[in-house]
C-alpha cells in the first residue's frame, strides 16, 4: 500500500487502510494536524491506494479521476469549486490569476466530480490547506459533500477544524495527523537518502516536510 511510505501517522494509517480494504470509504474526509506534517502526502497516498483496488493504480502521482487542488494560491476561490463554466469564463481577473497558478485544477471540483470515471467508478478530489477556502467557495463545497455523487471521495486538509465552518467540518469524517516522533522523523529522513544532526532534526519539530 501507498500509505505504507508514509512515515509516522499509524493511528491514522490504520484508520485509512481499513476503508480502503473494506471498499466502503466515506463520501468526505477532513484531515487535521499541523503544517508540514504529511496530510496532503497521506491523502494522496489514500487515493492511490483507493484506485490501486479498483485495478487502476495512479502512474507518476498522476490518475485520469484524481482531482487535487495544492496550489499556493491564498485562497480557493468560488471558481475553482463551483460547476458554471460561463461564469468561470466570465470570472474577475483576480479568479483569472488564481486559475493561472500552479496547482490549480483547470476543472471546477463540482464538474470534475459529476463526471464519469474515465479508469474506475471512483473520483477522489483532495484540497490541500483547506482553510484558504473562501466563504463564497465553502458554500458549493457544501452542497457537495451533502449530496455527494456515486462514487466521490473528498478529502480536506487543514491544520485545525475551527478554521473550516461549523457545517463542512460536521460533515466530514475527521482523521489526526501528529508531529512525528524522533525516530520516525529521522527515519523519514534517512529513507530518502539523507542524514541531518540532531538539533536540525529537532528544529523540524516533528515536520517531515520541513526537515
Amino acid at each position: 500500500m501507498l500509505l505504507d511510505q508514509i512515515a509516522g501517522h499509524d493511528r491514522a494509517k490504520t484508520t485509512l487502510k481499513r476503508a480502503v480494504r473494506g471498499d466502503s470509504p466515506a463520501h468526505a474526509y477532513l484531515f487535521l494536524g499541523p503544517s508540514s506534517v504529511g496530510k496532503t502526502a497521506a491523502a494522496l497516498a489514500f487515493a492511490g491506494d483507493l484506485f490501486e483496488v479498483t485495478g487502476t493504480p495512479i502512474r507518476a502521482g498522476l490518475h485520469p479521476d484524481l482531482w487535487v487542488e495544492d496550489s499556493d494560491a491564498e485562497t480557493i476561490s468560488i471558481d475553482v469549486i463551483r460547476r458554471d463554466s460561463k461564469n468561470r469564463a466570465d470570472s474577475s481577473e483576480a479568479g483569472k490569476g488564481d486559475r493561472s497558478r500552479t496547482g490549480v485544477p483547470a476543472q471546477p471540483l463540482q464538474s470534475f466530480l459529476g463526471l464519469r470515471g474515465m479508469h474506475s467508478d471512483r473520483r477522489v478530489a483532495v484540497i490541500a490547506r483547506a482553510e484558504r477556502l473562501r466563504e463564497t467557495a465553502a458554500s458549493p463545497l457544501l452542497k457537495t459533500i451533502e449530496e455527494p455523487p456515486d462514487g466521490a471521495v473528498l478529502i480536506l486538509c487543514a491544520e485545525a477544524a475551527e478554521l473550516l465552518p461549523t457545517t463542512i467540518r460536521s460533515r466530514c469524517q475527521v482523521v489526526e495527523f501528529c508531529r512525528l516522533s524522533d525516530v520516525d522523523l529521522r527515519d523519514f529522513v534517512e529513507n530518502r537518502g539523507a542524514e541531518l544532526p540532531g538539533a536540525l532534526l529537532r528544529l523540524a519539530q516533528g515536520r517531515p516536510g520541513l526537515a
